[in-house]
């Protein structure tokens, strides 16, 4: 039922742990990477993609061949309940989200960036890309595909494409916790104000 499209950036090793949460669950798993694949791959398929997230989404979506498509950051983990949350509701002509958490590697009160995010998605309707995104293959080729010539913001403009298009935005009530260790190398003040802009300005970009 659900193709699971992972993009692997180069010389990323994170994907390992989501890779435990995936194994043994029925599902075709696609890490879509630019680099050769690792000699010990634990579960699913390695695809060689090309260069950029969008991209490597793309290519992704492009080589799955089940009927739902399920988009994961390379740094995500599941909830236990995360999995059954999502096939218990997946319908056509829909885009699910699910709530988001940080996890305890990044510095400052990134508690408060998935507050925001969750009540940006809930009440916004713009959910972005860590959050999980799933919907139907011929929903996605009707949006699709995801904007190789936007410098960030690929998983926004989706979103916005969905919105045009009639497509209903659903919360799935299950949590993916996403690694905070931009918040940590880069400092928390200057990624948010970073992250805020950048939403803030495609999303009147869009809007003109």
């Amino acid at each position: 039922m659900i193709s699971i499209v992972v993009p692997v950036g180069p010389g990323e090793t994170c994907w390992r742990d989501l890779a435990h949460d995936l194994a043994g669950i029925d599902a075709e798993i696609i890490w879509a990477a630019t680099d050769e694949a690792p000699a010990d791959l634990p579960v699913g398929r390695w695809l060689v993609t090309r260069r950029g997230r969008a991209a490597q989404l793309n290519d992704g979506a492009r080589a799955a061949t089940r009927t739902y498509l399920w988009f994961l950051h390379a740094d995500t983990r599941l909830g236990s309940d995360a999995i059954a949350a999502l096939t218990a509701r997946l319908r056509p002509d829909t885009l699910f989200w699910f709530d988001l958490a940080f996890a305890d590697d990044g510095a400052g009160p990134v508690w408060l960036n998935a507050l925001g995010a969750n009540l940006r998605a809930r009440w916004l309707g713009v959910p972005f890309g860590d959050q999980g995104f799933a919907l139907d293959r011929a929903t996605f080729e009707r949006i699709g595909p995801y904007d190789e010539s936007a410098a960030y913001g690929e998983d926004h403009l989706l979103v916005w494409r969905a919105r045009r298009s009639g497509v209903r935005l659903q919360r799935v009530p299950a949590t993916l916790t996403t690694s905070a260790r931009a918040y940590r190398t880069h400092g928390w003040l200057r990624v948010t104000a970073l992250y805020q802009w950048r939403w803030l300005r495609q999303a009147l970009v869009d809007a003109s």
